[in-house]
């Protein structure tokens, strides 16, 4: 049963990659910024990916997250949920971890902005990927070796 609840899993996220794609032709009118809570934001995602998160024994930790952001709230969650996905696919065995952290920059001045940072401590992009990670299609190294991946996700 948790084996087809994953694959129920794997294709739901597959269909919303799918449906964001499209959407993200027409990206200047399907979004809404509002002020959320970057924790909340978080929350969510995580709360969205736990099924895939404890198979992959993937542990969530959270720091300075009590800051109110302006986002999209769909877009946010879909892009975090994303890099969770990615975290899990190339998750170390043992003692794998997912670490979302916010701050402050340039405080008080006009281009104050928030900035998110998730790490984790899985197997790594090589150095010589990284410039590319986030084009569209590109998988690179770590994706060729039968991890199902379709350079799509951390594009979008």
């Amino acid at each position: 049963a948790d084996a087809l609840e994953e694959e129920l899993d794997r294709v739901e996220g597959y269909i919303e990659q799918a449906l964001f794609f499209a959407r993200s032709e027409t990206l200047d009118r399907d979004y809404l910024i509002r002020s959320y809570s970057l924790k909340a934001l978080v929350t969510a995602a995580i709360k969205a990916n736990a099924r895939a998160m404890i198979a992959a024994r993937v542990a969530p930790m959270r720091k300075d997250l009590d800051i109110e952001v302006f986002t999209d709230e769909k877009w946010m969650e879909f892009i975090l949920g994303q890099l969770i996905q990615n975290s899990v696919k190339y998750a170390r065995p043992e003692g794998a971890v997912i670490e979302f952290s916010g701050r402050v920059l340039q405080s008080g001045q006009a281009d104050e902005c928030i900035e998110l940072t998730v790490r984790d401590n899985g197997c790594g992009v090589p150095e010589a990927d990284l410039p590319r990670v986030f084009d569209r299609g590109f998988t690179g190294e770590n994706g060729r070796g039968g991890k199902r991946s379709t350079g799509i996700g951390l594009y979008l």
